[in-house]
Parts: structure tokens; sequence; C-alpha cells
């Protein structure tokens, strides 16, 4: 993460190719503070994995979820 310096572009292009980014609960704020602007706007803030909780679990959860985004809003 110190490797990125804030730099958006770099960030957008290391981001890109994941789905999902996970992240410990210890790195949770470092990774906001230097990468967290770029991320939002990529619509990928990375999910913080807790102390109890299973990595395998977590990624089957995160792999049965659909996320979709409307850029309008639609009337019915």
């Amino acid at each position: 993460m110190k490797a990125f310096k804030k730099n958006k572009k770099k960030i957008k292009k290391w981001a890109k190719p994941f789905d999902v980014l996970l992240c410990s609960e210890k790195l949770m704020r470092t990774a906001i503070k230097t990468m967290g602007k770029a991320l939002v706007k990529l619509g990928k803030t990375p999910i913080p994995i807790r102390s109890g909780d299973k990595i395998e679990d977590l990624h089957e959860k995160l792999k049965n979820t659909v996320k979709f985004q409307l850029k309008k809003v639609i009337d019915l």
C-alpha cells in the first residue's frame, strides 16, 4: 500500500481485475487512508475480515451475492 503513495492511477489499475477486496481489521485504517478515495470511486471498498471469521465462509457468501448499481432512477 505504501508503494501507491495515493496515486489514483496506480490504485485503479491494481484494483480493476478484482471483484471484491478483503482486508483485515488491523489494516483497514491504513487501506482507507492510502487508497480510500480511488477505491470508493471504483465501488470496491475493502470488506473487513474480523478475527473470528473464516475466510472460506466469507468467500462463499460473497460468491453467492449479486451486486448491481443503477445509474438512473427507474420509475415504474
